[in-house]
């Protein structure tokens, strides 16, 4: 099964201090580590950890962190300054194989400024009081139900910049919210396994704070190439290509990295907000046959 991009989650931070920072193996270029803090990595997919010169993927390789490619779930705690940043500082690492634009990389810094101060971040979350036209039923939820709508309704200005996540521009998760599992808050860093993604994402007031984690989200990288030709005769191909069904069903299948780097040509996303229903054939694995760029369960809109 494959894995695709989660946003790393940094938990308990107070800038210029010792503390305990918490990051799944996904993307994000906004953590906040600062030499002295501890850093835990969860691994989410099958990836070795470098720090490279830049945030390119095939920036030079200045150092290796793990040399081993570690399985999904496992943890490394690193003490000693490997993944935090001096002040004024960032750092850039990757997975050597299985780096993209939005996926499998991370980036750490360590701001010059005050300690209160932080960097302007882009906030990656569909606007819940947005309403289309000033209809109350009209949110980012309702533009998402019907796949038409969202593509006629993102060209609009007004809706691209309010529903960034149904209009496909960017996929993150709000680490700002919390949301109930029995009685106890959690955060979408918790959903990092299988069986609490496939309970929990069906729920509108988990999948609206967790887009990625719960899979409302697709990519296709578009820095990825795969050359399908020879090395007499090369042939490098870009995402769009392998759209075509034929296409995706030979290579996608043949490639993980293709399915992985390509999901919106591919359809190789798990698209959790749709609950699994009993039936006498086993339960689907994958997402329907559409590539679940939208979901019939984001937002809680108040």
């Amino acid at each position: 099964m494959f894995k695709f991009p989660v946003v790393l989650t940094i938990l308990s931070l107070t800038a210029f201090s010792s503390h305990a920072v918490e990051i799944e193996f996904g993307f994000n270029d906004n953590v906040l580590s600062c030499e002295g803090d501890d850093v835990t990595v969860t691994w989410v997919g099958y990836h070795n950890l470098v720090e490279t010169s830049g945030s390119a993927c095939d920036s030079d390789e200045l150092a290796t962190v793990e040399e081993v490619f570690l399985f999904s779930g496992e943890q490394r705690t690193y003490s000693n300054n490997e993944l935090t940043a001096a002040t004024g500082e960032r750092r850039y690492f990757k997975c050597s194989d299985h780096c993209g634009a939005t996926f499998n990389r991370f980036e750490v810094y360590c701001p010059a400024e005050t300690p209160t101060s932080s960097p302007t971040e882009f906030d990656c979350t569909d606007d819940r009081k947005f309403r289309y036209k000033s209809k109350k039923k009209k949110s980012c939820k309702w533009i998402e139900k019907v796949e038409k709508r969202v593509d006629k309704l993102c060209k609009k200005n007004e809706v691209f910049n309010a529903c960034k996540v149904v209009c496909n521009r960017c996929c993150a998760d709000d680490m700002t919210r919390i949301f109930k599992v029995e009685g106890q808050e959690k955060t979408c860093a918790w959903l990092w396994q299988e069986a609490r993604k496939r309970e929990q994402c069906t729920r509108p007031q988990v999948n609206s704070i967790c887009a990625a984690k719960c899979g409302r989200c697709c990519y296709n990288d578009r820095e990825f190439e795969f050359d399908i030709g020879t090395t007499e005769i090369p042939k490098p191909r870009k995402c769009r290509w392998f759209k075509k069904k034929n296409r995706a069903k030979k290579w996608c299948n043949q490639e993980p990295s293709i399915a992985e780097a390509c999901q919106q040509s591919c359809n190789s996303c798990e698209d959790y907000t749709i609950p699994i229903t009993d039936s006498p054939t086993p339960s689907p694995t994958k997402s329907p046959a559409k590539a679940p760029i939208k979901s019939s369960g984001g937002g809680d809109d108040d």
